[in-house]
C-alpha cells in the first residue's frame, strides 16, 4: 500500500523511477483492470469487495436515503423554496433532453451545465425572514455566456454559496426519499437513489468544501490529472 502511494506521489511531481522501483500490480479497489490488479486484504480492499457484491443485484431493498450530518442544518426557507422550483424545472428539462435521439448524453450534459450556471452564477441580494440577514443569491435572468460554471470561478461569497449548496442538497435528497417511499418495487427503490446525483453533479465541489469546513479539517490538495492517474478515471 505504501509503495503504491509513494509511486503516485512521484507521478504527481513527475519523477521518473528506474524500472526496478516501479509497481506492476495495484490493489483491486483502484480498478486498474484484472491484469494489473491483486486482491487487497486492507480495509479499503475489504470495503471494495463488499460494495461490488451488491453492484449488480436488483434484490437489495433501500431502507432509507439519509443525508450526511455535515449538511443537516436546515437551509433558509427562501432558498429551499427556490431550489424546489428549480429542481422541478430541471426534471422537466431532463425529460425533454432525453428525447433527443441524436445525442442524449450531450443534451443531458447541457442541462446540467445550465443548472451549474444558475448555482455558481450571477447574484442578487435577498432578505431572510428566518434569520434577519441579507444573503446573496442568483439573479432571475441567467446568461449562459457570462455565468460562472464552477466553484473556482464563481463570484459568490463562500458563506452564501454554502447556504445555497445545503438548500440544493436538502431539496434533492428529500425528493429522492419521497420517491423511495412511494416505490412499489425494490428496483424502483434503487432508482430513487440515482436522483441524488443531481446535487453532486451541479454542486459537488461546493458540497465537499462545505463538508470539510464544517469539520474544521485541512483539505489534501491534488491536481485533476494526478487524481485520474491514481484512480484510473477519465
Amino acid at each position: 500500500m505504501y509503495g503504491v502511494l509513494h509511486q503516485q506521489f512521484l507521478i504527481f511531481f513527475q519523477v521518473v523511477l528506474p524500472p526496478e522501483l516501479t509497481v506492476d500490480l495495484f490493489p483491486n479497489f483502484m480498478e486498474k483492470g484484472e491484469d494489473k490488479s491483486y486482491k487487497s486484504t486492507s480495509i479499503l480492499g475489504l470495503i471494495y469487495d463488499e460494495v461490488t457484491k451488491f453492484e449488480d443485484r436488483d434484490d437489495v431493498p433501500v431502507s432509507e436515503i439519509v443525508k450526511l450530518s455535515c449538511f443537516a442544518e436546515e437551509a433558509p426557507r427562501e432558498l429551499l423554496e427556490e431550489w424546489k422550483m428549480l429542481y422541478n424545472e430541471y426534471r422537466q428539462d431532463m425529460q425533454i433532453s432525453l428525447q433527443n435521439e441524436a445525442d442524449k448524453n450531450a443534451a443531458a450534459d447541457e442541462v446540467i451545465e445550465k443548472y451549474k450556471r444558475i448555482f455558481y452564477g450571477q447574484t442578487r441580494n435577498y432578505y431572510s425572514s428566518e434569520t434577519g440577514d441579507v444573503y446573496t443569491n442568483r439573479k432571475k435572468e441567467v446568461s449562459p455566456v457570462i455565468e460562472a460554471v464552477d466553484f473556482h470561478t464563481t463570484k459568490k461569497k463562500k458563506e452564501h454559496l454554502f447556504l445555497e449548496a445545503r438548500a440544493l442538497y436538502q431539496v434533492v435528497y428529500d425528493y429522492a426519499e419521497s420517491q423511495r417511499r412511494k416505490a412499489s418495487s425494490i428496483k424502483e427503490q434503487q432508482s430513487s437513489i440515482r436522483l441524488c446525483g443531481f446535487a453532486w453533479r451541479v454542486a459537488g465541489t461546493a458540497l465537499c468544501a462545505l463538508c470539510i469546513s464544517s469539520r474544521a479539517e485541512k483539505p489534501m490538495l491534488c491536481s485533476e490529472s494526478a487524481f485520474k492517474e491514481m484512480f484510473g478515471r477519465t
